[in-house]
């Protein structure tokens, strides 16, 4: 059984998450920005937890989300709960998914801006009645995608932190801290755009990275500019590429959900790394 909670203002981690009682043991699902906003849609209203408990999320639709990769977890060992047929089972006490839901997460379909293989994936899971045909509306072409320079700078903001999160899956986040820094246009007398992204290590190295993929309006994504505080050695180096690499992953993961276009993956891509007092502009 699932309880949907945010963080507290006080908390250094913003957003929503799911607590769930995976196999007796308290486990936390952190909340993607798509299933944050299906969250609200469905007008749950989550809690703080030291304040009173959260709505309780009904467990296919917890499940579905997680399958989807609308929610997520750093503990090991998490599957969703099914019989040999691979269908989600639903315990007892758990809440339903009722008619009301259902209608409410068709008109969540139609109205958000979910690639359709997102979409159909959630569906089939959940096992609903739907047809992402049928709920998103005309085939999305390159040619109907926003570039990422053409969007104000809020919406960067959102698509840097949706960003962030993903990346955060794909690194060891027990070994490096990371936390998003800023996106939008770079200064007022130019059309580039960027997303910058620090990652700082844990284990007593002192190693500070700051990752800036900077995009243009004419070739979208064309520069990841990454600034170290120290000279590094080549170990450090090789972090340092698969970093990128984990963040050119996840730009494209969140941008092709949001019919964002960053450009022909064919094009020129810059990697440029540097050191120094240069990190000081961050």
């Amino acid at each position: 059984m699932s309880r949907l909670y945010r963080y507290a203002d006080s908390n250094d981690k913003a957003g929503l998450y799911l607590l769930d009682g995976y196999k007796g043991q308290n486990t936390t699902f952190q909340v993607s920005r798509l299933a944050e906003k299906l969250f609200y849609h469905l007008e749950y209203e989550p809690a703080i937890r030291s304040q009173k408990q959260g709505p309780r999320i009904p467990d296919k639709l917890h499940w579905g989300l997680f399958e989807a990769g609308w929610v997520y977890t750093n503990a090991s060992g998490i599957a969703p709960p099914t019989n040999e047929a691979g269908e989600i089972v639903v315990e007892g006490d758990s809440v339903e998914i009722t008619e009301e839901i259902a209608n409410a997460l068709e008109s969540f379909f139609e109205e958000t801006e979910a690639a359709d293989e997102d979409i159909e994936e959630l569906v089939a899971t959940l096992n609903l009645d739907l047809s992402p045909s049928d709920t998103t509306g005309n085939e999305v072409t390159t040619s109907s995608q926003t570039t990422f320079c053409d969007i104000p700078d809020s919406r960067c903001e959102e698509i840097a932190e949706e960003v962030t999160k993903h990346f955060e899956k794909e690194l060891n986040t027990e070994e490096w801290d990371i936390t998003y820094v800023s996106a939008g246009r770079i200064n007022d007398e130019t059309d580039q755009h960027q997303i910058i992204i620090k990652t700082v290590h844990q284990q007593g190295a002192e190693v500070q990275y700051f990752h800036k993929a900077i995009f243009y309006p004419e070739n979208g994504l064309q520069t990841v500019w990454t600034t170290a505080n120290i000279q590094i050695n080549w170990n450090q180096r090789a972090e340092l590429e698969k970093q990128r690499g984990q963040i050119i992953q996840s730009i494209i993961s969140v941008t092709t959900s949001g019919y964002i276009d960053i450009g022909e993956p064919t094009s020129d891509l810059t990697l440029t790394t540097e050191y120094g007092p240069s990190i000081e502009q961050f």
